[in-house]
């Protein structure tokens, strides 16, 4: 017979916890990620992004506009310790400051400004 369905958001994520396997510092969830990399769960008829859901039971609600940030930039992570809040910009100040993602100017793709302060395109 199977498990009753959780009652409370923190019953969801500590059954989620227990269905999770440890890859090094990381807690990964047994959930499938979805197109964007991330691991989403339902409660209730919603559909939560893992991370968020844990950050919200463990240390209360976020806006629509807060981000839930990784410090070990694994999307699809759920351990607490690698889980901050942020906005945008401290999301996009991060990915360059680690030269991840879909960065044009890796690439060498984009705008060069020049002495004259005027872009250039490089390709």
């Amino acid at each position: 017979m199977p498990s009753p369905s959780p009652r409370t958001k923190k019953d969801r994520v500590l059954k989620l916890f227990q269905d999770s396997k440890r890859v090094g510092d990381c807690i990964i969830p047994p959930n499938r990620p979805g197109p964007r990399g991330y691991v989403y769960i339902n409660y209730q008829y919603t559909h939560y992004r893992a991370h968020r859901l844990v950050w919200e039971v463990i240390n209360g609600e976020i806006s629509e506009d807060d981000l839930i940030l990784h410090r070990c930039d694994n999307r699809v992570c759920i351990n607490p310790k690698h889980l901050y809040l942020g906005d945008a910009m401290e999301n996009t100040t991060d990915m360059m400051e680690k030269c991840r993602g879909a960065n044009q100017y890796q690439r060498g793709y984009g705008w060069n400004i020049g002495g004259d302060n005027r872009g250039h395109r490089t390709r």
